[in-house]
């Protein structure tokens, strides 16, 4: 197995859409945290500031660099759970924390009611709505990271990041400080 790197104290939490990333950062003050959405990175933006329908062609990478440039300035930095960002985080022997929500009809009902209720596009939520299914199994199927599944039939309680979020820092922060 390979080594992990430093990651100076910070829990990076790779995050499934709405498991309540910006909610902890907007609501919690307990941790200081980073809400680092990889849309910034992964297209590319014209001379206003607007988001044009180009891909970025240095993202994923352009994203780790980000992540890394932020090692220790924070408790908590979370990033995508898009496919590419968390085989480059395992590319790059970053230890992170998986939060995905369990294969469920109910969760998947709640997932794109709260996706329509912030205001997702219907393009979004289609993309959700149908990838549900795989996209879980997929990360399942992961070995590089600790993982954390929600509204699980074994803990219910467990519906959000906020719920799991103490357990998350205090058990990973154990595992942040690995020797180089």
């Amino acid at each position: 197995m390979k080594q992990a790197i430093n990651t100076k104290g910070t829990v990076i939490v790779a995050g499934f859409p709405g498991v309540g990333k910006t909610w902890c950062v907007n609501n919690i003050g307990k941790y200081k945290m980073l809400d680092s959405d990889s849309s910034e990175f992964s297209w590319l933006y014209n001379e206003k500031k607007e988001k044009t329908d180009v891909r970025n062609p240095d993202f994923p990478e352009n994203y780790i660099h980000h992540i890394l440039e932020n090692l220790g300035k924070y408790d908590v930095i979370f990033v995508s759970s898009h496919d590419v960002v968390r085989k480059a985080l395992e590319n790059n022997s970053i230890p992170y924390v998986l939060v995905f929500p369990e294969d469920t009809k109910d969760n998947k009902l709640h997932y794109i009611s709260g996706y329509m209720k912030r205001g997702s596009s219907e393009a979004f939520c289609s993309l959700i709505y149908d990838n549900w299914t795989n996209w879980i199994q997929e990360m399942k199927m992961e070995t590089w990271p600790v993982q954390y599944i929600l509204g699980s039939e074994d803990e219910p309680a467990k519906q959000n990041l906020y719920a799991v979020l103490d357990d998350i820092v205090d058990v990973n922060k154990d595992y942040t400080d690995v020797k180089e």
